[in-house]
């Protein structure tokens, strides 16, 4: 980045078509450093004026809506925009968006390693980002899925509009079912759907959304697994684009493109569960969830549920695609991540608390687990967000 020196300060404006406040805070970490003032005035959802008044840049997030689009572009101000945007008026404009089907993959993996074969999906073809996430859930769960269900929704996302098809979709269902919502509203519509049609949350439907919103997700009657889509971030690159195009450090005429990545899954009650049918490996997931903490041998866990050694490894193999000491180890994890965001118990005490053989054990298997070490990953779950230079990540 420029120095604040060698170019005047920038008054930059952000223009939402729909809120998102996380995005906001990004483009403002980025705007200290960069010396902007920001306009947020415009920040409302469609309060824009004819004339925005004298900016040097706009910031805009977009929704796939035509009327949007021409409107920024009438005003002949350099921008960038985020999300799919209408891709017919601003196909050849900078802009930063998320790899969705990405988020998809994420959310059918968590499902699938917690076993779960049948499985039910919001869709919305209209939006391209949902369909995307759509897409890439589906080509995951695919190879393993025995159902797969789905149900189309329009712009509405009205829990009163969306109740009856989904409540029929459920009664087609087989249970346990793993559902994957496009968004934590949906989700928390479904949850209300499912637990009205005498299903149980997550025993019998487990739920994952998209967003990771702390008041939908932490406050729903049961608080929902969600798949975070880093909005900080793409406020920040977004703002960080602009400022190049504007120093003319970028060619203002070649399209830029930034693709960012999810965050990862924040596992919450509604996916804590296993979503295995086979009744005598759901009792040693049960055993294995709750002793985690002491070993757990093969002999011990068969003969706690009236299986052979044998038995018991091919029910791991069938059902689930690992082995016993794998799956010890992946609750061992989940525990560990939880003690590292939540306590401060130091990395020795975790390790031992949750049955881990030495330190140094742990930390390989967390880093197997999680690309990280468990203190990286502890400085970087209470950190502020800090964005350094990378390289964009660029759809195949």
């Amino acid at each position: 980045m420029q120095s604040n020196a060698k170019f005047p300060r920038k008054t930059i404006g952000i223009l939402m078509d729909w809120y998102e406040p996380r995005i906001i805070a990004g483009v403002a970490d980025f705007a200290r450093s960069a010396n902007w003032a920001l306009i947020l005035d415009y920040a409302q959802v469609h309060r824009w004026p004819d004339s925005p008044g004298p900016l040097d840049g706009l910031i805009v997030l977009l929704g796939p809506h035509p009327t949007a689009s021409a409107y920024v572009l009438q005003l002949n101000i350099p921008f960038v925009t985020i999300s799919d945007a209408d891709e017919g008026l601003l196909a050849n404009c900078h802009r930063v968006l998320w790899d969705e089907e990405l988020c998809g993959k994420i959310a059918a993996e968590h499902l699938l390693q917690l076993g779960f074969r049948h499985f039910f999906v919001l869709r919305k073809p209209k939006r391209t980002l949902f369909e995307d996430r759509y897409n890439g859930f589906r080509k995951a769960v695919e190879p393993l899925a025995k159902s797969l269900r789905t149900v189309e929704i329009g712009e509405s996302i009205s829990s009163h509009e969306l109740a009856e098809p989904i409540c029929r979709m459920l009664k087609q269902c087989k249970r346990p079912l793993g559902i994957f919502c496009p968004a934590d509203i949906l989700a928390l519509h479904m949850s209300r759907c499912a637990e009205s049609q005498g299903w149980q949350v997550p025993q019998d439907a487990a739920i994952v959304g998209v967003d990771n919103n702390e008041i939908v997700c932490d406050y729903a009657p049961v608080p929902i697994t969600s798949v975070g889509m880093n909005y900080r971030e793409a406020g920040y690159r977004a703002a960080e684009m602009l400022q190049k195009v504007l120093t003319g450090t970028s060619d203002g005429r070649s399209k830029q493109e930034y693709v960012i990545a999810p965050t990862g899954v924040t596992c919450r009650r509604s996916t804590d569960a296993m979503g295995v049918e086979d009744a005598r490996l759901m009792n040693a997931l049960q055993i294995i969830r709750t002793d985690y903490p002491r070993i757990l041998g093969l002999s011990e866990l068969a003969s706690a549920v009236g299986l052979s050694n044998n038995q018991l490894s091919r029910l791991f193999a069938q059902h689930l695609g690992r082995s016993l000491p794998e799956e010890v180890n992946r609750v061992r994890i989940e525990a560990a991540r939880r003690l590292l965001t939540e306590t401060k118990d130091s990395v020795k005490e975790i390790a031992f608390r949750c049955g881990f053989s030495s330190p140094n054990y742990f930390n390989k298997i967390f880093k197997e687990h999680t690309g990280q070490k468990p203190s990286a990953f502890r400085h970087s779950a209470a950190a502020p967000p800090t964005f350094k230079p990378t390289s964009p990540h660029v759809p195949e």
